[in-house]
């Protein structure tokens, strides 16, 4: 991994995952709005055990997304540390791991 591999993940992956963020919201809201449009009926036919099931799963998908999300950021070559929150701006900026301050040029 080099500076420049840094800056255009920085670049393109930060509207991919705001993307995600947005997407995954948008089907938790539709999810839960569906479910709870049909709260009278779904109780009728299911057991509440399976309706509690059915409302976890936005919960689920959110998880997932982060979890996605979290693994595809890049490590520092040298502590291996993941470059989130503001060490990836202080490695484009600098060249520098924010962490443990060696290069993460190759």
């Amino acid at each position: 991994m080099n500076r420049q591999d840094l800056i255009v993940f920085s670049r393109d992956g930060s509207r991919h995952r705001v993307r995600m963020v947005l997407l995954t919201v948008l089907f938790m809201l539709a999810w839960l709005v569906f479910l709870f449009w049909a709260i009278d009926t779904l109780l009728d036919r299911l057991d509440p055990l399976y309706f509690v099931a059915f409302t976890a799963v936005p919960i689920v998908a959110l998880i997932a997304m982060a979890m996605k999300l979290f693994s595809d950021m890049p490590k520092c070559p040298h502590c291996g540390i993941k470059l989130i929150g503001p060490l990836l701006p202080i490695a484009v900026a600098s060249g520098n791991c924010g962490h443990c301050g060696a290069s993460i040029e190759d």
